[in-house]
């Protein structure tokens, strides 16, 4: 079965159960949306990427992860994108997502990445360009 993710009311749906992470006081934070088949273990993700806090759903097919961090340029955002989907892509079978984004200390999403993991691919390609 492959995962895609084609509209935002979609995306909602699948991660609405983690609306609550944009509320209290806005911290400047990169957070990486996982949509995948199936995910990495929490020992993998703690020992890839121990800088991030993640949170899964019920679902054992999303997961998100969050890290405070600020960027000052969308170049800055786009490398660490690169770097998690590069790190994530040896434990996620095809067909998995990754949505990447940034939000400022106002609480405003400055920068966004949608990539994908193609059925015949090892690494994530990027589907929307970045905003």
């Amino acid at each position: 079965m492959t995962l895609r993710v084609s509209s935002v009311s979609e995306f909602d749906d699948i991660f609405g159960e983690f609306a609550h992470l944009d509320e209290g006081p806005h911290i400047p934070k990169i957070r990486v949306y996982l949509e995948s088949e199936s995910r990495p273990s929490a020992a993998t993700l703690s020992g890839q990427l121990p800088q991030y806090q993640w949170i899964a759903s019920h679902s054992h097919r999303d997961i998100v992860l969050i890290r405070k961090i600020t960027f000052e340029s969308a170049e800055q955002f786009r490398l660490e994108c690169d770097r998690v989907a590069r790190t994530l892509a040896p434990y996620v079978p095809p067909h998995s997502a990754l949505t990447c984004m940034y939000d400022d200390d106002q609480g405003t999403t400055r920068f966004q990445i949608d990539l994908r993991k193609p059925g015949d691919g090892q690494e994530f390609i990027v589907t929307a360009p970045q905003s």
